[in-house]
């Protein structure tokens, strides 16, 4: 029978890893806050990739200077609807606020591939991952993406929120997101309010 306890090797071996660990964690603490240079000095901006609104303390608190990847499909994932443009201007806004005057790269909705949505109807293809997915389905689930894109121009009024198209290819493509773009903008304009209609 094989002894379940570890012997003294091994507990030498754990506490000298632990020991290591430790020493680096100081030695990181130290210059996670400082500024990131090239050896021939050139400036070098850390950016974090993070997937929902609660990675952001984290990415904060360990140095990054901004979000260069805010993955939105996560909002999109594991439910039966789509989130509605308040849900997501809440993930956006706190991301946007929490960052501080720092830059949040928000990623447009990029699923199909192997991230599906059971109602969004998207065809079954032989290279899913090259096929029909982000960009390439926005033509045909406009009011989805004019949504999202909402949401995103709400919660910029709190912070240097930027957008990324994924998988772009084309011409057309950035013609029809500029579209949706300028749709969503004119939709989130403020109404003005009629002559006798409280303020």
């Amino acid at each position: 029978m094989v002894s379940q306890k570890p012997g003294p090797g091994l507990k030498r071996y754990y506490r000298l890893e632990a020991e290591q660990l430790r020493r680096l964690e100081r030695r990181r603490a130290g210059l996670k806050m400082r500024p990131a240079k090239t050896l021939d000095n050139l400036r070098v901006e850390i950016a974090a990739n993070i997937g929902s609104a609660a990675e952001l303390e984290p990415a904060w608190q360990n140095g990054a200077e901004a979000v260069g990847l805010f993955r939105s499909e996560t909002l999109f994932l594991e439910r039966d609807t789509p989130p509605g443009e308040d849900e997501q201007f809440m993930a956006y806004s706190r991301a946007a606020r929490s960052a501080r005057g720092r830059t949040v790269i928000i990623r447009t909705l990029d699923v199909g591939g192997d991230k599906r949505l059971p109602y969004l109807a998207l065809p079954l293809e032989d290279n899913p991952i090259l096929g029909f997915r982000a960009v390439r389905f926005y033509g045909e689930h406009e009011a989805l993406i004019r949504c999202q894109l909402r949401a995103i121009l709400r919660a910029a009024s709190h912070g240097r929120l930027k957008v990324m198209v994924p998988m772009v290819t084309g011409r057309e493509e950035i013609r029809l997101v500029r579209r949706l773009l300028h749709e969503a903008a004119a939709d989130h304009r403020p109404r003005q309010p009629q002559a006798g209609e409280p303020l």
